[in-house]
């Protein structure tokens, strides 16, 4: 690669930018760290041989035959699999070893065995961490958001608003991690009187053009007016007069 005659244009800035953008959004925040580490340490800018190597490093953590996350769901899906077997076997005077069912449940209820805290990396979820949940509601949030974690379940491969395995808040049963839950959020309760007395206008309009609009449109309906004769003369000649009928139009202001 050093030998290119281009390296300087793939060393440019907005290139490790674009190539930046496409990375998964949980990689995005630990090349960050990197570019960091490499500005503070050897005073020069992240090239793109240090993305390479990056790149090359996450595909390798990516496809651990043991750590991997492709592994563990592998190894799980396996273990569901056989316990779902077990199950349609027909019980027939079945012996229980308290050792092996201990460990199947440990190994399937939760798979306490392969989760790894993002904040202790120690073998619990986030959301059950003791030193996360230390932490000020705004401070939880912001880790969240620097580690690019899914807000509602805390997966890096998704954001919130494709998740399809959303958490339930053990504190208001809603669609959301129980350490992100908001003890000082109070529900907007709207004056049920008030909603009422607006609706009880609203129908009052309603039934007022309704009988505006039977009355206009009812052909049959007869319609008088006032009628009175009035006497036009002018000033100067009082003795030549003509008779008119004036109209009163009680709609007039």
């Amino acid at each position: 690669m050093t030998g290119m005659q281009y390296m300087n244009d793939l060393n440019a800035a907005n290139v490790l930018r674009q190539l930046w953008e496409k990375l998964p959004r949980y990689l995005r925040g630990k090349w960050t760290e990197r570019v960091s580490k490499i500005r503070n340490t050897s005073q020069q800018v992240a090239s793109f041989n240090d993305f390479s190597e990056f790149v090359s490093q996450q595909a390798d953590l990516a496809t651990d035959p043991v750590y991997s996350e492709e592994s563990i769901s592998r190894s799980v899906d396996t273990v569901d699999k056989h316990h779902k077997q077990n199950e349609r076997k027909p019980k027939r005077g079945r012996r229980t070893n308290f050792a092996t069912d201990l460990l199947t449940k440990k190994d399937i209820g939760g798979n306490s065995l392969s989760i790894s805290c993002t904040l202790c990396s120690k073998a619990h979820h986030l959301d059950e961490c003791a030193e996360f949940l230390k932490k000020p509601l705004e401070d939880r949030r912001n880790f969240i958001k620097e580690k690019g974690l899914c807000f509602g379940c805390y997966s890096p491969e998704h954001v919130a608003k494709h998740c399809r395995n959303k958490r339930s808040c053990k504190t208001c049963n809603k669609r959301h991690p129980t350490s992100l839950h908001d003890y000082n959020w109070k529900p907007e309760r709207k004056n049920a009187q008030h909603k009422e007395s607006e609706m009880g206008k609203e129908d009052q309009v309603v039934n007022a053009n309704t009988t505006v609009c039977n009355v206009t449109e009812a052909g049959d309906v007869p319609i008088t007016m006032g009628i009175v004769p009035i006497w036009l003369y002018h000033k100067n000649n009082p003795n030549s007069r003509i008779c008119v009928y004036a109209l009163l139009d009680n709609a007039s202001g």
